[in-house]
């Protein structure tokens, strides 16, 4: 209903020529809608919306995963409207492509908008934007990839993409197409869709994987049987460090973002390793060496008659 607010006392009339509470005249005021001034700002709507459940994780991709105060998951988008409903299943929200796990039932991607994209007895998210489709007729494995593109794996019988969901950090594709792939007995190497590049008799240091292939995504830690560690660059399909020492990337006393510190399984000296340069520029029979700010590195030396210390200049 059309009001007439009073510009003396701000009362809502009704049309009349005076204010029905204070007297003042009317006449030549604007007229206004009482339901319009009533009416909620969008972020009110969407808090109004959102205050019912007990978690709203944050939103990426334009949508964000839910839960309920009954603990039921669901998805909404930047209104606050489900496009997701709420229920048992358990949500992953990456970037905006929503992989659901409903259990026996299999698992679904979704695309923000609530639409299926694909579906398989089993989905994990392998990092770089792809996941692994995995059905259960003949074990057979897809890559569903960042660009929601499914490509076929046509790897050996015995050999496999990587897949062990159990650790967050577990992830199996490298990038640009390239992935862990595993053999039946359980050794790792490197490969793409169709093709092995590096063969299964290592394992993949996935823990040290990460801080190195942040600063050199062309480089991955992989180790052999002997517990040694080595660097392979997946550019050139050859290892740069053999697969022999220990790697330290703890802090930046053992690596800055181009110097990492090493030591041989074998004569147990330790060393400092450009990855730039690829090579290794310091090598000592000193039991403990650490990396200085000032482009110098210290090695120390036990002895009975207590630690000799020295600095060398890199």
């Amino acid at each position: 209903m059309k009001t007439i607010i009073c510009p003396n006392c701000g009362a809502e009339n009704s049309q009349s020529k005076k204010c029905e509470y204070c007297g003042t005249m009317l006449k030549c005021v604007n007229t206004t809608d009482s339901a319009s001034r009533t009416k909620k700002t969008s972020a009110e709507e969407f808090a109004e919306k959102v205050a019912k459940y007990k978690e709203v994780y944050g939103f990426n991709g334009g949508v964000s995963v839910v839960v309920s105060t009954s603990e039921l998951e669901g998805v909404i988008n930047e209104n606050g409207d489900l496009i997701i409903p709420l229920s048992t299943y358990h949500i992953n929200n990456y970037g905006g492509r929503l992989l659901v796990d409903e259990s026996s039932k299999g698992c679904k991607i979704y695309d923000a908008s609530g639409n299926i994209l694909v579906e398989a007895n089993r989905i994990t998210y392998i990092g770089n934007g792809d996941f692994l489709l995995e059905h259960k007729k003949g074990g057979k494995q897809l890559i569903y990839d960042i660009n929601n593109q499914i490509i076929p794996i046509s790897l050996p019988d015995n050999v496999r993409i990587y897949n062990n969901s159990r650790f967050f950090r577990d992830f199996s594709s490298l990038g640009d197409g390239y992935y862990v792939i595993e053999d039946d007995d359980g050794k790792q190497g490197i490969g793409t869709c169709c093709n092995v590049v590096l063969q299964c008799k290592y394992i993949i240091d996935h823990n040290e994987y990460w801080k190195l292939h942040n600063d050199f995504p062309n480089l991955i830690t992989v180790g052999d049987n002997s517990h040694g560690t080595g660097i392979y660059d997946l550019k050139a399909h050859k290892f740069i460090l053999s697969p022999h020492y220990s790697i330290y990337f703890g802090d930046e006393k053992y690596y800055n973002g181009k110097l990492c510190v090493i030591e041989s399984l074998f004569s147990r000296k330790c060393g400092i390793f450009d990855l730039i340069k690829q090579t290794i520029i310091v090598e000592t029979k000193y039991k403990r060496i650490t990396l200085e700010k000032n482009g110098k590195c210290k090695a120390v030396k036990g002895s009975l008659f207590g630690d000799n210390e020295i600095t060398i200049q890199l």
